[in-house]
C-alpha cells in the first residue's frame, strides 16, 4: 500500500470543518489535528486498483485537485514515501490507543540500518523513508494509560529514551496528535 503524509496549514477557526472536509477526499484514511506549524496531518492511501498506474499518481491528484483547493486551506507540505516497513497495521482504535509520528535525521548512508534499529522497538510500528530535511518518518503506536503518565508523555518518553539514543541519530521532530479519527 502506498501511503503519503500531509501536513496541512488551514485559517484560523476552520480547524474542525476542514477536519471533517477531508474525510470527503476517498484517499483519505485519517485526519490528526495537531499544533505547531500546522494545524491539521491527513493520511492518505490510493486504492489497490489505482496501483497499476504509477502508484503516487491517485495521491498527487487528490492532494493537488482537492486538498489544495479546499477552501480554507493555506499550506501543505507532503512526504510520500520512497520505501516503507511496516511491522503490523491493523484497524486503528483511537479511543484506546493514540500514535505519536516522529520525522527522524539521521547520518547519510546509515539510513537503512537506522530504520532496522528502529524497527526493534516494540511502539514502533511503521517506518517510511522520505526525502526533504528529513530522512525517516517513523510511527509510534501506544495504549491511552488511564491514568499518570498522559499519552504525549509515554510518547516524549519514547522518543527520547529509545529512538534518540539509536547510533547515527541526528536530529528528530516529534508530532503528537490532541485528536485522531480514521475513516469508517
Amino acid at each position: 500500500m502506498t501511503k503519503a503524509f500531509v501536513l496541512i496549514k488551514v485559517k484560523s477557526g476552520t480547524e474542525e470543518a476542514q477536519f471533517d472536509a477531508l474525510f470527503t477526499v476517498p484517499e483519505v484514511l485519517e485526519v490528526h489535528a495537531i499544533t505547531g506549524d500546522y494545524d491539521l496531518m491527513a493520511v492518505m492511501s490510493a486504492k489497490e486498483e489505482d496501483l497499476a498506474r504509477y502508484p503516487n499518481e491517485k495521491i498527487v491528484e487528490a492532494l493537488s485537485q482537492k486538498i489544495r483547493k479546499m477552501e480554507n486551506v493555506l499550506d501543505t507540505k507532503t512526504m510520500i514515501p520512497i520505501s516503507s516497513e511496516i511491522k503490523r497495521s491493523s484497524e486503528f482504535d483511537f479511543g484506546e490507543y493514540a500514535r505519536g509520528f516522529v520525522l527522524l535525521k539521521v547520518k547519510p548512508g546509515r539510513e537503512r540500518h537506522f530504520i532496522t534499529e528502529v524497527l526493534k522497538i516494540n511502539e514502533v510500528i511503521e517506518t517510511h523513508m522520505i526525502t526533504g530535511s528529513y530522512d525517516i518518518l517513523a510511527i509510534l503506536e501506544v495504549k491511552k494509560p488511564l491514568l499518570y503518565p498522559h499519552y504525549p508523555e509515554v510518547i516524549a518518553s519514547i522518543v527520547t529514551d529509545k529512538i534518540r539514543r539509536i547510533r547515527d541519530m541526528r536530529d528528530s521532530e516529534t508530532i503528537i496528535p490532541d485528536l485522531s479519527r480514521a475513516k469508517t
